[in-house]
């Protein structure tokens, strides 16, 4: 017996033009990943954003404005970013509200005063940023496997110019310098950057707490200092921007320039995705390893020993990336609850570490409280900062 099946007849061309529809973002290459690894790798799934507050939503100093007029090295702003500048004339730095769709803060260069520094010199202008090197161990620079790093983020200025962003490794043995140019097209608009930095495999990042790599957001910088190069490769040198004589602009030569930032991020790999925004409390976590402040505290039950020192236990609110630098900024007073005791307090110092935790320590004050050897039930109302900071 015979069986005859029948087909529907089908359009040949039409079937083949839907092998040409789009398959999103990415797509093609997705397909042709071999394995998971090797996708997630692609779309950076998961926590991927190595840098800290690069929305600078956490701000635990209340930086809202500073005037830079005379030398001022790793003088930080919001939490995590800093300014270095060594120039003349005068400039000032804002925390403003003003920033592109799914941000809320920016921060802003306005240059008060123009420079008339050579900058055949070592003069430098450049907002910053200190990685710890137990955040960049992953990257296996020093060896044949070293990872690409991608950085993006978003910028305004008013008016058009080329300017730098790149890193300072602090490499084992040797410092490396890996700087681009990047420019912006349009006065008073936000525009999106992304840049993407090979791997190193010639020198290794440290493997401990202190820094690895430095961003550097340069607008202005001499040629002792410069990239001899903008190709995105590693160079040995001091290097904290591009050459600005012949290739970047320099911001601080005309009064009223103005240049801002917002959406930091870096990521293994060599594309650039959507801004990972952690919830508010991680990040301020993030940020307390190398920064957090006391603001009108109380602490209790210390002591008072025979020499001028009182002793408080402290427990900072996350492990410290290493025993933090107290700054007392109002001393207070000692209460028994009901009174308040005539003394100073002074020369704050972090005593007994505890490295091990990395969040308990005494915190130590000079008093003039003449009693020895007694107990003081709580120290009210003082501001004290404590940092780690890179």
């Amino acid at each position: 017996m015979t069986v005859r099946v029948n087909k529907p007849a089908f359009n040949l061309r039409e079937k083949l033009s839907e092998l040409e529809r789009p398959i999103g973002l990415k797509g093609s290459e997705l397909m042709k990943s071999e394995t998971v690894q090797d996708a997630r790798d692609l779309v950076s799934a998961g926590r991927k954003n190595i840098m800290i507050n690069g929305a600078l939503e956490i701000n635990q100093r209340g930086f809202s404005s500073r005037v830079y007029t005379s030398a001022s090295n790793n003088v930080y702003t919001v939490d995590r970013f800093a300014i270095d500048w060594s120039l003349n004339g005068q400039m000032t730095v804002t925390l403003e509200d003003d920033a592109p769709t799914g941000f809320n803060k920016s921060i802003k260069f306005t240059v008060d005063t123009a420079s008339t520094d050579n900058l055949a010199q070592s003069e430098y202008n450049t907002l910053k940023y200190n990685v710890e090197s137990r955040d960049t161990s992953h990257l296996a620079y020093g060896t044949p496997d070293a990872k690409p790093i991608t950085l993006s983020f978003w910028v305004k200025a008013n008016h058009p110019g080329k300017y730098s962003a790149g890193f300072r490794s602090y490499a084992v043995g040797q410092t490396r310098g890996n700087h681009q140019s990047y420019r912006i097209n349009s006065p008073n608009t936000w525009e999106y950057k992304t840049l993407t930095f090979v791997g190193d495999t010639e020198y290794a990042l440290p493997n401990d707490n202190s820094i690895s790599l430095q961003l550097h957001m340069a607008v202005t910088n001499g040629d002792t200092i410069d990239d001899p190069t903008d190709d995105g490769y590693w160079n040995s040198g001091n290097q904290i921007g591009l050459l600005s004589e012949s290739t970047m602009d320099d911001f601080n030569s005309t009064a009223g320039n103005t240049i801002q930032w917002t959406g930091f991020q870096l990521e293994v790999g060599r594309n650039a995705t959507e801004f990972e925004h952690r919830p508010i409390g991680e990040e301020l976590a993030l940020c307390q390893r190398y920064f957090f402040k006391l603001s009108n505290s109380r602490l209790i039950m210390g002591y008072k020993r025979h020499d001028n020192y009182t002793n408080f236990e402290l427990n900072c609110p996350v492990p410290m990336r290493a025993a933090p630098t107290a700054t007392l900024t109002t001393g207070g007073t000692f209460t028994n609850f009901q009174s308040n005791f005539n003394t100073t307090q002074s020369s704050p110092t972090i005593y007994e570490w505890n490295a091990a935790s990395g969040n308990r320590a005494l915190f130590r004050v000079n008093s003039n409280w003449g009693s020895t050897h007694t107990y003081v039930p709580s120290w009210e109302g003082f501001t004290a900062e404590f940092s780690a900071e890179l």
